[in-house]
């Protein structure tokens, strides 16, 4: 129907284009147009002139957002099609996204809402522009540009105020474009490591008024403030809400910093009250659901170095290494919850209810070592002097693997000269790895009664079909919770090798490739 009426339209302005020719009264069509849109119709004498509404001021917020309209007229003739609008950039906001609209025709409308400033426009036809200038978009406010189509000459005008506000309520936009959409949040320093992006109204390029602000810790975000308010000395204030649960009392957006004495809940049940650097627990009490509970310091939410462990029942221990009472090995002063003052007792990682028993316990294990070492240092000893070191060259060698017959798959060609990955012997007790790269690493366990020892030594290797040559850095041996007991240079050497694919032999001990 619409078609139908710009035909007849069009019908009607022809025909007086050509009454007008053979009068010689009208000098163009566009003028044609003009008067039909604003003469009165024939016969009927045009009424007086009303007066003059006078509008209200407008009351917007200042830092409100004003839009920009893209209107083609539809007159029903002219360049019809290939319109586009480009906005450029922003005076003074950064943070704007240039963007460029798809292909439009007459009779279309887009709007793009923007913070207040002027913005550089460019309007084109098929890729030719017809405008170029700034456009100011003013805070809660609509300015339009228009563009006037007709058959001899196009015009781009720019409306504000009463006439913008009529040309967007006769038609609305077909394609719109939100402030999240033309703006990137706009970034807020606070602390090192600690940085915030502002989403909301900028001055200055500087946040304004209230927005969202989001916190990222490196490229993790931490924490969002859904309605951070900007103070009149420009800092910010807000209530974050933070993405794993925590509740920090008193915690300042704006220097990112937490108060002493502050209190933070977990919402893993945790509590820690004490001093902070930036947003984590530095040194203070932590509380945990289970009773537990550690005075020192903390790096990233966890207790580290010494401190003082308090337990479920009541009893304190003091300069323990952590939490992790498995690795607990010596006497501890501790307060009992009756409240008297005793040692506490842990061999590695156990619990020993009396002075006695550790003692013998400690013994044990001193002897223990001693024979453990003095057995290494024999075969270092031996194996320095046939030049041909086991595969383990300082600990006694585990329980061979059952024997697999290098014959049960064809042997590979380049035998040990290209060995790489991971070895294992059937009970894992030793581990022999290859980086195909010249170096490896080596990895047995040894026991001394019911207490295990690990003895790890790095290498370097030359790998031939049929052997292997070695040279060792430095051996060391560790106990159970991981403390170094010994160090000691090892002699390097050659071992028979075979290998057939899965099953390497080295020097009589077999290893299964993992």
């Amino acid at each position: 129907m619409r078609k139908i009426k710009d035909l007849r339209a069009g019908y009607r302005w022809a025909s007086l284009a050509i009454a007008c020719g053979l009068l010689g009264g009208c000098k163009t069509l566009e003028s044609i147009h003009s008067a039909f849109r604003t003469s009165p119709q024939a016969g009927v004498q045009a009424p007086a002139p009303a007066p003059a509404v006078v509008q209200p001021p407008r009351t917007a917020n200042r830092h409100a957002p004003g839009s920009l309209h893209f209107i083609l007229e539809d007159t029903g003739w002219g360049d019809y099609h290939g319109w586009r609008i480009q906005i450029l950039g922003a005076k003074i906001n950064k943070g704007f996204k240039p963007l460029l609209s798809s292909s439009m025709q007459a009779g279309e409308h887009m709007q793009v809402d923007l913070w207040p400033d002027h913005y550089h426009v460019r309007v084109m036809l098929r890729n030719e522009s017809v405008y170029d200038g700034l456009v100011q978009i003013k805070a809660g406010q609509p300015t339009v540009v228009f563009v006037r189509i007709s058959m001899l000459r196009n015009a781009v005008d720019i409306l504000e105020q009463e006439d913008a506000d009529a040309e967007v309520k006769s038609s609305a936009p077909a394609r719109k474009l939100s402030i999240r959409q033309t703006f990137d949040p706009l970034p807020v320093m606070l602390i090192p490591g600690i940085v915030a992006r502002y989403e909301g109204p900028r001055e200055n390029n500087a946040p304004a008024d209230k927005g969202r602000l989001t916190l990222y810790k490196g490229d993790e975000r931490i924490a969002v403030v859904e309605e951070a308010v900007v103070q009149e000395d420009g800092k910010l204030a807000g209530e974050p809400v933070f993405d794993d649960g925590r509740q920090i009392e008193g915690y300042d957006i704006a220097s990112g910093e937490v108060p002493p004495n502050t209190t933070t809940r977990y919402k893993d049940g945790r509590e820690f009250h004490g001093a902070y650097e930036g947003m984590g627990p530095k040194e203070g009490v932590m509380n945990y659901p289970d009773g537990r509970r550690w005075t020192g310091s903390f790096k990233d939410d966890a207790p580290q170095g010494s401190g003082s462990l308090g337990l479920a029942d009541g009893t304190n221990i003091e300069g323990v290494p952590g939490m992790d009472t498995s690795a607990f090995d010596g006497s501890y002063d501790c307060v009992l919850p009756q409240g008297r003052k005793t040692s506490c007792h842990y061999f590695e990682g156990e619990r020993i209810a009396s002075a006695v028993e550790y003692k013998k316990k400690v013994g044990w294990r001193s002897s223990s070592l001693a024979d453990a070492v003095k057995q290494a240092e024999e075969l270092a000893a031996v194996a320095a002097e046939q030049a041909v070191p086991q595969a383990s060259p300082a600990v006694p060698a585990p329980p061979a693997a059952p024997a697999v017959s290098a014959s049960a798959s064809p042997a590979p060609p380049d035998g040990c000269s290209a060995l790489n990955g991971e070895f294992a012997t059937s009970s894992n007790l030793s581990r022999i790895r290859f980086d195909g790269n010249g170096r490896g690493h080596f990895w047995q366990a040894t026991t001394g009664g019911s207490t295990r020892y690990f003895f790890e030594v790095n290498f370097a290797y030359i790998g031939e079909r049929d052997s292997l040559q070695f040279t060792y850095d430095e051996a060391v041996y560790k106990d159970a919770g991981g403390r170094v007991i010994r160090r000691q240079p090892m002699p390097g050497g050659s071992s028979a090798c075979a290998f057939n694919g899965r099953v390497l032999n080295i020097g009589g001990t077999e290893y299964l490739k993992q």
